[in-house]
């Protein structure tokens, strides 16, 4: 497309990869692109209304492009004279022309199952608040020759310069919370300045101890959670994205890339602060993973259980693992897997009936427990040894 740019997707394909302090607002389905009354080539497709830009994913998110708010001149709606009752809601984004030309370049959105007017509303807001000025601001604030000379030099030069950042940080902090506005804008910046409280107070440091602003700001995780007002009818489909790129950083640190769904439920939750989601939201998430080819699955085992699994990871694979443990440690139950490896005993249980009825494993059950042995006959089949 002429008028917007080629942009990356995040790995779950839930956004194009955020800038600095950019926060999703409004995502809408089945929207076609024309630019000044032409159709393009692209299919019906995903648009999102971004603090920074207009983006439009592919519906297979095979591809995205994405128009800066601040080439943005101005926009309407477009309501056609003729069939009105017929056609689909649209809107116009007019694109700021080349220095030196009167050409009217715009991009026309057609809404195919409706959701015109809320993205206006969100737009009209992502203007008003110009959060993409702030970063440029910022980048340009002052300059280390400018910090000398404001703050001196020495000790006395630290001390004042210390208290200035405290300064800047209670304004950040009182500033964000104002309206909801200012907190969409200052999202990545209040991310950041919550990891910096947590480490203070896992060190010992009385910042952020007396404050209880503060302190709920250590609970948030994720900058830019999938929310229902901002995701709409594709709200599990893109809570189910960003759940897959989650786990997989979750599942990168588990023994056996796998996790509960209970477990998964309580970091999730803890991570995205206040906005919460429910059990059942979870798991219609997480029966997304395959349909939209997703990097990760949920699988029910027999007993019941259900986990998220990366699906590059083998039954097979996890039963050599275990295998290989037991060789090492000896004769092993359910209870000692899950101390040594440091996994749930359920999970331990599990994977070890797993690599059981793949025939890596064998069993001694006894009034002592169900313990597991390595199976040093794998090939040995006890039929046809009776019928001889």
């Amino acid at each position: 497309m002429e008028f917007m740019e080629l942009t990356s997707l995040s790995e779950g394909g839930s956004s194009v990869v955020l800038l600095d302090a950019e926060v999703v607002m409004k995502t809408q389905a089945q929207v076609a692109v024309y630019e000044c009354e032409e159709a393009t080539t692209m299919p019906e497709g995903i648009l999102q209304i971004t603090s920074h830009r207009i983006c439009w994913l592919r519906e297979d998110r095979q591809a995205a492009f994405s128009l800066s708010l601040q080439r943005v001149a101005h926009f309407a709606p477009f309501d056609a004279r003729f069939n009105w009752r017929r056609a689909s809601p649209k809107l116009d984004v007019y694109v700021l022309s080349p220095a030196g030309t009167r050409e009217e370049r715009f991009l026309r959105f057609s809404f195919r199952n409706g959701g015109r007017d809320d993205m206006l509303t969100e737009l009209t807001k992502a203007i008003s608040v110009g959060a993409w000025k702030r970063v440029a601001e910022e980048s340009s604030k002052r300059t280390p020759a400018v910090d000398r000379e404001r703050h001196g030099v020495g000790i006395s030069g630290l001390i004042r310069k210390a208290e200035s950042e405290s300064r800047e940080r209670d304004d950040t902090l009182a500033e964000a919370f104002t309206s909801l506005d200012s907190l969409m804008a200052l999202a990545q910046p209040l991310v950041v300045l919550s990891r910096r409280l947590a480490a203070a107070a896992d060190n010992g440091d009385e910042l952020g101890k007396h404050n209880d602003l503060q302190v709920a700001m250590l609970q948030i995780g994720i900058a830019n959670p999938v929310t229902k007002d901002a995701a709409g009818q594709m709200f599990h489909e893109e809570l189910a994205r960003q759940l897959a790129d989650f786990s997989e950083q979750q599942l990168a640190a588990s023994p056996g890339n796998m996790i509960t769904l209970p477990d998964l439920y309580c970091v999730f939750n803890r991570a995205r602060g206040t906005e919460l989601i429910s059990p059942d939201d979870l798991v219609r998430a997480c029966s997304l993973f395959e349909r939209l080819g997703l990097q990760v699955r949920m699988r029910r085992f027999p007993s019941g259980v259900l986990v998220v699994q990366s699906s590059r990871e083998s039954d097979e694979h996890l039963s050599k693992k275990l295998l290989a443990h037991i060789r090492q440690h000896g004769p092993q139950s359910a209870l000692q897997v899950s101390l040594g490896l440091g996994m749930a005993v359920s999970l331990a249980r599990e994977q070890l009936l797993t690599a059981e009825s793949l025939g890596f494993l064998c069993r001694d059950e006894s009034i002592e427990g169900l313990v597991f042995y390595p199976n040093e006959f794998p090939s040995f089949n006890l039929m046809e040894h009776v019928v001889r």
